[in-house]
């Protein structure tokens, strides 16, 4: 009995270390994306800013100067709008790798305890039947809460993505319809 609780302890803490790491590997491979999302939007904006700049010195009266001004904002909406959808995007799509690897990992530990358990009960004194019974029954009530509330943080997920779409598409065609105004 000692020898299988801790050959089955041992592969556990094993899997656990594996499964720690590739969620560590999945956290910087969101941090690299993000930091290539900033750097190339830091030096598109510089870019931009930099010819945006010299066409405002290029400009002669105060009816030209607006007009310009005006031009530009519908585009610099565009491309915020389209930065934050990338950034959420990145991040949405790390948090569901991570989930995922996390979701494996709670059943693997699950599967692991609920075996340990099992080789643990078949092996208990007599007399202990109504104990372990019990334990069952309150190890079998815990997985069931443990999935409702993974259930419940997937549809949180999924209802703040719709959320954020929703809201990043009604800023871009107020951009887009405040752009068509200053045009008129």
């Amino acid at each position: 009995l000692m020898n299988e609780l801790y050959e089955n302890f041992t592969n556990a803490a094993k899997s656990h270390a594996v499964g720690v790491q590739a969620m560590a590997e999945q956290t910087l491979n969101g941090v690299e994306q993000m930091g290539q999302l900033h750097l190339a939007a830091s030096k598109a904006t510089v870019g931009e800013l930099m010819q945006q700049a010299q066409s405002m010195l290029d400009v002669r009266d105060p009816q030209q100067f607006m007009a310009m001004q005006a031009s530009m904002f519908q585009p610099m909406a565009e491309k915020s709008a389209s930065y934050l959808r990338q950034m959420f995007e990145i991040i949405s799509s790390t948090n569901v790798e991570i989930g995922k690897l996390a979701e494996s990992q709670m059943k693997d530990a699950q599967q692991s305890f609920a075996s340990l358990m099992d080789s643990a009960m078949r092996n208990a004194p007599a007399g202990t039947e109504a104990a372990a019974s019990m334990f069952r029954n309150a190890f079998s009530a815990s997985q069931e809460a443990i999935n409702s509330a993974q259930n419940a943080a997937r549809q949180a997920v999924a209802t703040t993505e719709q959320n954020l779409t929703t809201m990043s598409d009604q800023a871009l065609s107020t951009a887009r319809g405040a752009a068509a105004r200053n045009k008129r």
